[in-house]
């Protein structure tokens, strides 16, 4: 199950420290190496003043801002050693804080209130306000990742993320639904690890205990480069966007290729 870790640590430290420590620990991150460093991110966000300055320097370079940051509007990229290990900051906007007309937009934009997993672990911390509340669940990881699948989802806990609480989520095994903060403007940080090669992020519908829809993921670049791949390639791509067509992890993405191959190569799809 996702991992409340008791810290107590006192005491701050530095953002740049922080990544330098995470960087020197061990080569590649594990669930256990994450374990290692709450007392790490919890005297991270001790520090009550690293997130203003990083926020005010990058004001500074306003036309050059965030340039490594591929995730939602929410996100603040902090840093981290790229295939590595990233570090972020996560914005939580109470609903009154919200778009007044597109208030269901941006809770699908950010995924509040919706079940959905990730394919990293990942340690996360309270740093500022309340924090969201949330209701996690598990499955076991084991899918094919098409929509409709039913899984196996336990309900473990509802909790939240005050100020300092550290915890651990699993990749492709903990479930969470995060809700918008009742009260407080409210920031998270992150300790992420690189995604699981080849896997997705799925959203789940609890009431009928299935697969959803995939939650962002990498499937809108597949997309285009599978469709770019079905117009301009030569014979030499169709062998790949075969194995794409019938091997991929992905229904939606083995569904593009199939289409990317009826392009050019229709013949293939019948076999």
């Amino acid at each position: 199950m996702a991992i409340t870790i008791n810290s107590t640590a006192s005491g701050d430290i530095e953002l740049s420290d922080f990544v330098e420590l995470i960087d020197k620990s061990a080569p590649h991150l594990t669930q256990d190496d994450l374990l290692a460093h709450a007392d790490h991110l919890r005297m991270l966000s001790n520090n009550r003043r690293f997130l203003v300055d990083h926020i005010i320097a990058e004001l500074k370079d306003i036309y050059d801002f965030q340039p490594k940051n591929n995730y939602t509007a929410q996100t603040i990229m902090l840093g981290g050693v790229a295939g590595k290990f990233y570090v972020r900051a996560n914005v939580w906007l109470p609903g009154r804080l919200l778009h007044p007309v597109n208030t269901e937009g941006e809770k699908r934009l950010f995924s509040f209130e919706r079940a959905h997993d990730h394919n990293f672990d990942f340690l996360t911390a309270g740093y500022l306000g309340r924090g969201y509340e949330t209701e996690i669940y598990e499955y076991d990881g084991h899918c094919r990742g098409e929509l409709g699948e039913k899984v196996d989802l336990r309900f473990l806990e509802k909790t939240s993320l005050p100020e300092h609480k550290v915890m651990l989520y699993r990749a492709a095994r903990d479930i969470h639904i995060q809700k918008l903060p009742r009260y407080d403007f409210s920031i998270s940080l992150n300790l992420l690890c690189p995604p699981i090669p080849g896997s997705e992020q799925y959203i789940f519908d609890l009431e009928n205990g299935t697969i959803g829809n995939l939650l962002r993921a990498n499937f809108v670049g597949q997309r285009w480069i599978i469709e770019a791949a079905g117009y301009l390639c030569s014979d030499d791509v169709s062998d790949v966007l075969y194995e794409i067509a019938t091997r991929h992890r992905s229904e939606k993405t083995r569904r593009v290729a199939r289409q990317a191959l009826a392009i050019r190569w229709p013949n293939m799809i019948d076999h």
